[in-house]
């Protein structure tokens, strides 16, 4: 398992990160998902929503969705930092089992 999703999978399962960081962090990884369905070909934003809702039970915005759809897929995600403010407009919803 690489870095992204080991960041991602603590993302999803502890409180470790600050929430808008979190939140790109499961963004992203819906992003990657949405590419491995489309064999790597770039996912539409509705794509990245529907796979955000589905598997991590995150409700993105079009904006979200996009951002995470620009992000680089190389490299580690950031580690957790001080909380960063949400982005005006900025709606989701992480649910736990």
């Amino acid at each position: 398992m690489n870095g992204l999703w080991r960041q991602i999978l603590s993302a999803f399962t502890c409180d470790q990160f600050p929430p808008g960081q979190r939140e790109q962090l499961l963004a992203r990884g819906a992003a990657e998902l949405a590419r491995s369905h489309s064999n790597d070909a770039a996912p539409t934003v509705a794509d990245i929503q529907a796979i955000a809702l589905e598997e991590f039970g995150l409700l993105l915005n079009d904006q979200a969705a996009a951002a995470a759809r620009e992000a680089p897929r190389s490299g580690h995600a950031p580690r957790p930092s001080k909380p960063a403010p949400s982005p005006p407009g900025h709606v989701s919803l992480i649910k736990r089992a």
